[in-house]
This record gives structure tokens, C-alpha cells and sequence, in this order.
């Protein structure tokens, strides 16, 4: 259906981030934490479909001479900019109205999201423009994302945590990045503003730079006393051996395949990477709570 399309409901995966906490925590089996985390998960993912409505609406005109985003709902003329318009505003509220009602001892989700919300305002229609900004944005979104699972489930998100999923999906940003500079070498039109600020050497060795820092970050995380302590394994940095295959696979994924330009698409239909990132969570599991 076109209101699925719209809202980009196979996006919603993103939002899994609101169950880290919950995973690095030690507390995925406790049935309050895991509702308390599909709450925060359900009213997260009504927050970042209003945004994709609303990135939509202001770059419909742009999308219309892309490859790929000429067929969206709004670009194509499926849904008129009017109709998107009160869907992104009732999405907001959904999620605002959600998470108060949802998770009333937990208030400090709702300002989250709200931060959420209003920072990629900000986004859609003006710091999206900058270069090294855009992908930054974007990085603090997934960070927001894991903040919301910890105010939702009580539990402190640590500061370690917190770097790696910001260096994560930075990386990621960055090779998304990578793609639409391929694009235009091949002739393809892209008219994100940013991408004039990026070139091919440059995201290579950042990419290559954030890559090396996750996994010396992880590594380091996973031998920490405490975290073994709090684990009750010396076994955690066994589940590094995935975290680096799967940083591998998606260099490979960007730099030798050129097809960085989907990130979600690629977990669904790329063997290898669901393989690790199902193993990482599966290893994960086994080693905390066997």
C-alpha cells in the first residue's frame, strides 16, 4: 500500500537501537524492560516515519530527478504534499501522545523524541545542506534512538554505548555518502547540496578511520573489569570476531561492490551481513544469559 511506502514502514528497523540498552544491560529477559522497550520502540518508529514524510515533502522536487526516489509517494504524485503534510503532523503526535501514555513514569522519552523530532526539522530543511553536519545528524538520531531505550527501561546507557553507535552510524552516513558520489561519477544526477563537500579519497579514509576506532572501542569495552563483572563472562570479546566481520563486509559492501546506497535493504538481502549481525546477537545472548 502507498501509506506503508510513505512512512517507510521497512525503515523501522532503525529503531531496534531502543533495545541496546536492554541487551547491554543484562536485562533482555525481564518482561518489564522488554514492553517497556516495544513501547518506546512503537512510538519511536511513529517519530521517524512523520520525519520521512516530512524529508519527503521538502525534498520532492530533488527526489523527482533521482534514479531511485522519483517512484516515492510524494515524488511521484501518488500522495499530494497537503495530505503528507497532516500525516507527518499526526505521526508526531501519535508518537508524543504515545509515549506519554505508554510509558507515563518514564517522561524523559518524550522529551527524547521531541529532541528527536525537532532536530531533524532542522535537518530536513537545513543542516541536511552541510557537509561532515548532515551525517552527524544523522548519528545523534541513532544515539537518541538508544537514549530513549534507557529512559524507557531505567537503565543508564553507558558512555561507551553511546560512542559506538555514534561512530557506527556515522559510518554507515559516511558510506551512504560514498554512494551518491559513485552515482554522480556515473552520470546519475544527484542534487543533495552536501555531497559537493565529499570525494571518494576522503570517505575512504574516514570510513576507514571509524572503522578502526568501533572496533578498538568495542574491543576495549568488552575487557572492561566492570562489564565482565556485570555479565558475570570473561567471554563478551568473543562477539567481537562478528562486529568485525560485519565492518568488513560493509566496507566491501561500499568500496569494492560500489552499492552503499541502501543501508537497511543491504541487512535484509545481504547474506552475509544478516549472518553477522544475527550471530552477534545470538553469540551475545548465549554468552550473558547461559
Amino acid at each position: 500500500m502507498v501509506i506503508f511506502k510513505l512512512i517507510r514502514v521497512r525503515q523501522w528497523v532503525k529503531n531496534l537501537f531502543v533495545f541496546l540498552p536492554l541487551i547491554f544491560g543484562g536485562k533482555l529477559l525481564s518482561e518489564s524492560g522488554v514492553w517497556h522497550g516495544l513501547a518506546a520502540f512503537i512510538c519511536f518508529s511513529f517519530a521517524a516515519s512523520s520525519i520521512y514524510v516530512l524529508n519527503d515533502i521538502a525534498d520532492r522536487e530533488s527526489d523527482r530527478q533521482h534514479p531511485l526516489k522519483r517512484n516515492r509517494p510524494i515524488a511521484s504524485g501518488k500522495v499530494t504534499v497537503a495530505s503528507a503534510g497532516i500525516i507527518s503532523v499526526l505521526l508526531a503526535l501519535v508518537a508524543l501522545a504515545g509515549s506519554a501514555v505508554l510509558l507515563p513514569e518514564s517522561p524523559g522519552v518524550l522529551w527524547i523524541i521531541a529532541a528527536y523530532i525537532g532536530l531533524n526539522l532542522l535537518y530536513s530543511y537545513w543542516l541536511k545542506h552541510f557537509a561532515i553536519i548532515d551525517v552527524m545528524v544523522i548519528a545523534v538520531g541513532f544515539v537518541l534512538r538508544v537514549m530513549a531505550g534507557g529512559a524507557a527501561c531505567d537503565i543508564p546507557v553507558s558512555p561507551w554505548l553511546t560512542v559506538m553507535v555514534f561512530m557506527l552510524t556515522l559510518f554507515i552516513a559516511f558510506a551512504k555518502r560514498r554512494d551518491d558520489l559513485v552515482k554522480i561519477s556515473s552520470g546519475k544526477k544527484i542534487s543533495r547540496r552536501s555531497v559537493a563537500g565529499y570525494t571518494l579519497g576522503f570517505i575512504d579514509q574516514t570510513m576507514s578511520l571509524l572503522a578502526s576506532a568501533m572496533i578498538v572501542a568495542y574491543i576495549i569495552y568488552t575487557l572492561q573489569p566492570d562489564v565482565e563483572a556485570r555479565f558475570d563472562s570473561k567471554y563478551v570479546y568473543l562477539t567481537t570476531i562478528f562486529v568485525i566481520a560485519g565492518i568488513l563486509r560493509y566496507m566491501q559492501i561500499a568500496i569494492v561492490m560500489k552499492d552503499s546506497g541502501q543501508p537497511t535493504e543491504k541487512i535484509y538481502r545481504d547474506p552475509f551481513l544478516l549472518g553477522c549481525v544475527i550471530c552477534w546477537i545470538l553469540s551475545f545472548i548465549f554468552i550473558i544469559y547461559c
